[in-house]
């Protein structure tokens, strides 16, 4: 049996671009530039011209970025 998260979904292995898309709801784009800030999980090449990522390193980035979210102080402006 696949390990899942709490919402039943596949914790292991790899996604490929759409899944990624689906599991972050980040634009390729956009992905792509918070990677090379080193913002975002690195992909792993999986052929000469394809890429994944691991599932597990999505899931645990998604849940810090909810984590920062709640612990974040609000913005006060002047």
């Amino acid at each position: 049996m696949s390990p899942t998260d709490t919402n039943n979904r596949r914790t292991d292995g790899i996604a490929r671009e759409a899944e990624r898309r689906e599991i972050t709801g980040i634009p390729t784009t956009t992905w792509y530039v918070l990677q090379g800030q080193g913002l975002a999980p690195k992909s792993v090449r999986l052929g000469e011209r394809s890429v994944g990522w691991l599932r597990a390193e999505l899931f645990a980035w998604v849940e810090d970025r909810s984590a920062e979210r709640i612990v974040a102080k609000p913005r006060v402006r002047p």
